[in-house]
């Protein structure tokens, strides 16, 4: 089971944005933060729609996720680090 709840979202410009919050793996927690790219952002006057791309890499010992030989032969936990990328979409319909 995997649980990931934000606590901030910052903003620096355009192009740069963070997402800060509590990432949960075998019953182990730790907060990160990960990048935040917009993608798309749409408003007009019946709804808003925000597109997030959320890229980031953690360690995967310090989640308990240590390699296994049998998993490591067919290109599974491979690596010191896990790549985390999430595709988001929020919507918002005003009435």
């Amino acid at each position: 089971m995997v649980t990931f709840k934000s606590t901030s979202f910052e903003k620096i410009n355009k192009d740069i944005n963070f997402v800060k919050g509590n990432l949960t793996i075998n019953n182990i927690t730790k907060v990160i933060e990960l990048d935040a790219k917009i993608v798309e952002l749409e408003s007009n006057t019946t709804s808003s729609k925000v597109l997030i791309e959320i890229l980031g890499e953690i360690k995967r010992q310090d989640f308990g996720l240590y390699s296994n030989s049998n998993l490591e032969n067919n290109g599974l936990l491979i690596g010191s680090n896990i790549n985390i990328t999430a595709n988001l979409e929020f919507l918002s319909k005003v009435n």
